[in-house]
């Protein structure tokens, strides 16, 4: 899939999570080789608890954004714990608190393979011990 076309979509994605109160602390696209398809890896901010509401919340996004997202929908999303190593391994590398695009490619974080990444936002602060 053309990369122009995922970071104007998760741009458009994460723009509607921000206007509904519920910013994700990361998003990125994440390329899956043995499938060939990306998915929207995102961290969801501290107040969303109830996954079934954020999926809706996404639904409502994608339908309104239709003419944006082309056949990009709510199922191309994953949700992401920020301890996710990968996640974990990124905080460290950059922060990204607005909306960007820097594009990794074959990165092992914390034992974790990203064979290839879109970081559209980055914005985990450390874990406290």
């Amino acid at each position: 899939m053309d990369q122009t076309l995922l970071v104007k979509a998760g741009h458009t994605i994460v723009r509607g999570l921000d206007e509904s109160g519920h910013s994700p602390r990361a998003a990125l696209w994440v390329y899956a080789p043995e499938t060939d398809t990306w998915k929207l890896w995102l961290v969801l901010d501290k107040a969303m608890v109830d996954i079934r509401r954020f999926y809706r919340l996404l639904s409502d996004i994608a339908r309104q954004h239709r003419d944006e997202l082309g056949d990009i929908d709510a199922g191309d999303t994953t949700l992401v714990p920020a301890e996710h190593p990968a996640i974990q391994g990124l905080r460290r590398l950059m922060r990204m608190p607005g909306l960007g695009s820097a594009v990794l490619s074959n990165n092992r974080l914390n034992g974790f393979y990203l064979p290839e990444a879109i970081v559209l936002r980055m914005d985990v602060e450390a874990k406290r011990a």
